[in-house]
């Protein structure tokens, strides 16, 4: 459905929904809006941290967080439970002029957190990104169709090997992408950092926006389990580590993690019964 119609239907359920008293009414109501808003309420169900495993993962990591990279902090909700869970520091990249803006002030005291108002890519210098005033979750290199208005913005990007190198650090022991379907551009920026296993576990956002970057899921296993990584995908409880299958390509917003085979003691840590 195209935005403006879609848009005016959902005001249209919104509506019935607040005026009617019949339960049965209600849950049509919205059980239509879901349907109408279609990828904002899946990607609801991944911004619902605390339900959808990830904070529960980076408790469960607690002590083996020591450099943690949150690429995507938007606002630094996931980097402030990172720290509460007992990150020693987190580098905290925002893309977004607007939201690293927000993101500096609300580290401007913290000396655990290194806010970066700049993307992580495979090369150094800027691209074009589509960024959403009123929706920064959504602002993304990836030109993903939205029903929201979005501005374009050059912005600058590096290489996580070149940062790395400028500020001496020779481990990442978790490095979180959520990068609206510039995963691949991210980890190919890491190449050096793989090949020299200098990053112990990466956590990745696997949606729809995999339908035009073209990085799919059983992109993220070559990439992961070629440079020795076990991969599994995030529950609310733990993660079930899994082969890759034809199958699970099915664009579902879900969260996976990959650990190096080196750290057996942090994938039993964080592994499903």
């Amino acid at each position: 459905m195209p935005p403006k119609p879609r848009a005016r239907a959902l005001e249209f359920v919104e509506a019935l929904g607040k005026r009617r008293t019949n339960p049965l009414v209600r849950a049509g109501a919205t059980a239509a809006r879901a349907f109408l808003k279609g990828y904002d309420y899946r990607k609801a169900a991944l911004q619902d941290m605390e339900g959808n495993g990830e904070f529960a993962l980076l408790d469960k990591l607690g002590p083996e967080l020591g450099v943690v990279f949150d690429v995507g902090a938007n606002v630094g909700d996931w980097t402030a439970h990172a720290l509460q869970a007992g990150a020693r520091m987190v580098h905290a990249f925002e893309i977004s002029p607007s939201t690293a803006e927000s993101l500096a002030k609300r580290y401007a005291v913290e000396e655990r957190v290194r806010v970066n108002p700049f993307g992580l890519s495979n090369a150094t210098g800027t691209v074009t990104i589509h960024h959403y005033p009123d929706h920064s979750v959504l602002t993304s290199i990836t030109d993903y169709p939205q029903e929201y208005e979005s501005v374009e913005i050059e912005v600058p990007v590096r290489r996580g090997d070149d940062y790395l190198a400028e500020t001496s650090i020779s481990t990442v022991d978790f490095l979180k992408m959520d990068v609206e379907g510039a995963e691949q551009l991210v980890v190919e920026g890491f190449r050096s950092a793989f090949e020299r296993k200098a990053i112990r576990a990466v956590q990745f956002e696997y949606t729809r926006a995999a339908l035009y970057s073209k990085y799919f899921l059983r992109d993220f296993y070559a990439d992961m389990t070629g440079h020795g990584f076990v991969v599994g995908r995030i529950r609310p409880s733990g993660v079930s580590f899994m082969l890759f299958e034809l199958g699970m390509e099915r664009f579902n917003d879900s969260n996976w993690l990959a650990v190096h085979e080196d750290h057996p003691a942090l994938i039993e840590r964080v592994r499903l019964p």
